[in-house]
């Protein structure tokens, strides 16, 4: 019992304290279980080196100590030696009959031989009809050039033919290879004739003009240009001077133009690039008093063998406006889809026509 003086206040004379060690309250522990021996039924025959003796079990301690026990148990029978022997075909036959070589061991039966009359295993004697083989093929020697030789025909293959002879079938006539008629080459079409430009100004080089007087008071003017210039930033492309002969009048000096397409957005750039090869195709008269010229009439025209039909100005007066252009409908040219694609090469022609020589 713990003694009062040690406890709590609040516990004095109210409980009564013991000390108790738990530990020691464990009961013992269990002791091992007995390790037991099992031996299971020796092979037959090896019964006296298995340690067994009348029923007796023998612990291996015993077994060790009594190292003669082994030894002076019964040795097994030793096994019964069997013998076959086989025939060799390149050895002489023993005809006569075979006897066991012991009381144990199966006796050998040959089998028949062909050309070798055997006492125990004819037909004869079993009562069966003896069988007819057929005499062996004489053998040929045939040389390595035979061998190889290549043989002119294929040999003829023997068919047999229920209830008759065997014949031999005739060799397949010969068949000539076919012959393959040649197809025709293609006709070239002829050249379509376009409108355009003669032979002479169709071999101008990129930035070359050509004006040429086609009647009284009438000119064609023909003008290439490279259509690398439809990519970048140009914003107008402008030809050589030309002049026109006017009749009573003097030289009147032209100039062609080709501006771009206005196109307002924030991107960068400009020029025929921003407005993607599209734009207008200007006529400018460069003389300084063209009060005293005649109006004109200018029909453009875009492109080589173009489609599209001329457009045209009737009348113009170069006194009031200098540069002939046509109306804002009409102004607008895709310019990329008119280049000449063998040459890369765009081709601008106008026609320009004196009114007054006009009918």
């Amino acid at each position: 019992m713990v003694e009062a003086a040690s406890l709590p206040d609040f516990m004095e004379g109210r409980y009564d304290m013991y000390e108790r060690n738990t530990f020691l309250d464990f009961p013992a522990p269990l002791p091992p279980l007995p390790l037991e021996k099992a031996q299971t039924d020796p092979p037959p025959g090896l019964e006296g080196l298995c340690g067994i003796r009348s029923g007796k079990f023998i612990s291996e301690t015993e077994h060790s100590e009594d190292s003669t026990a082994a030894d002076e148990a019964d040795a097994p029978p030793p096994l019964p030696l069997e013998v076959f022997v086989t025939p060799d075909c390149f050895e002489e036959i023993d005809l006569g009959l075979p006897k066991p070589l012991s009381a144990t061991a199966p006796a050998f039966i040959p089998c028949p031989l062909h050309g070798v009359d055997l006492p125990i295993s004819s037909p004869s004697m079993l009562g069966m009809e003896e069988p007819q083989f057929p005499e062996p093929r004489a053998r040929k020697q045939i040389s390595l050039e035979e061998m190889l030789a290549v043989p002119s025909s294929p040999p003829l293959v023997p068919m047999p033919v229920a209830g008759a002879a065997p014949k031999w079938l005739p060799a397949p006539p010969s068949m000539p290879a076919p012959v393959l008629a040649e197809v025709p080459a293609p006709e070239v079409p002829a050249a379509v004739a376009v409108a355009g430009p003669s032979s002479l100004e169709g071999e101008l080089q990129p930035g070359q003009l050509f004006c040429k007087a086609s009647g009284e008071g009438s000119w064609n003017v023909h003008w290439t240009l490279d259509s690398k210039q439809l990519y970048n930033t140009t914003v107008r492309l402008v030809s050589s001077t030309f002049s026109l002969d006017v009749e009573g009048v003097g030289p009147m000096p032209f100039k062609a133009l080709l501006q771009p397409k206005v196109v307002i957005n924030n991107k960068r750039g400009g020029g025929f690039k921003k407005a993607k090869g599209k734009g207008s195709v200007v006529l400018k008269c460069e003389a300084e008093h063209a009060e005293r010229y005649p109006k004109m009439h200018v029909a453009f025209r875009v492109g080589r063998g173009s489609l599209l039909p001329a457009r045209v100005i009737e009348a113009h007066d170069f006194a009031e406006q200098s540069c002939c252009c046509l109306p804002e409908q009409q102004q607008e040219w895709d310019f990329r889809s008119l280049v000449d694609e063998p040459t890369g090469a765009l081709l601008v022609s106008m026609r320009i026509e004196a009114a007054s020589a006009s009918p």
